[in-house]
């Protein structure tokens, strides 16, 4: 598929710039990711109406982005692929965590398929080591929110764009 590394990174950056170049989309999905992040940490809880207020916008401004259909069918994938990621262990664990699983859905939106399971991983990384210092402290664990882990994942991709064209230097 990608004949050296350099492909490799130059397609990645692309991917990521679709949302990292565009500055109001960022605004967008971090006005939305620090509300999901506040509420989260207050009552544990994503309202609907805030996933559903941020999923009409990523909707609603698909005719005004100038995307493919290519990147509108990525994008709907994505938010699939993210609902579905968390919805599985959700169900298998029986853990409420709907808030969340519909905050991937609309980020999913904003991201794209290829970006997903990058912000998903980011996410997961960032928990687990909230949860390591936490054990380590000796503070007890319990549930948590994960919208603060999403806005990290978030922040993470923002800044790491800067950082991708030179991972062939390693």
């Amino acid at each position: 598929m990608f004949t050296d590394s350099q492909t490799f990174i130059n397609t990645m950056l692309q991917d990521i710039q679709g949302l990292y170049g565009n500055y109001y989309l960022v605004a967008i999905l971090t006005l939305f990711l620090g509300i999901a992040t506040y509420t989260d940490m207050k009552s544990m809880k994503i309202p609907n109406k805030l996933n559903l207020t941020f999923g009409i916008i990523a909707i609603g401004i698909i005719p005004f982005m100038d995307y493919s259909t290519s990147e509108i069918i990525s994008r709907i994938t994505g938010s699939l692929f993210g609902f579905f990621v968390l919805l599985i262990p959700a169900m298998i664990k029986m853990h409420k965590m709907g808030g969340d699983i519909k905050c991937i859905a609309v980020v999913g939106l904003y991201l794209g398929f290829f970006q997903v399971p990058i912000f998903l991983v980011l996410a997961c990384i960032s928990g687990m080591v909230y949860i390591y210092f936490r054990f380590r402290t000796g503070k007890p664990i319990g549930n948590m929110p994960f919208a603060p882990f999403f806005l990290l994942a978030h922040i993470s991709l923002f800044f790491g764009q800067f950082l991708i064209p030179y991972l062939h230097y390693l």
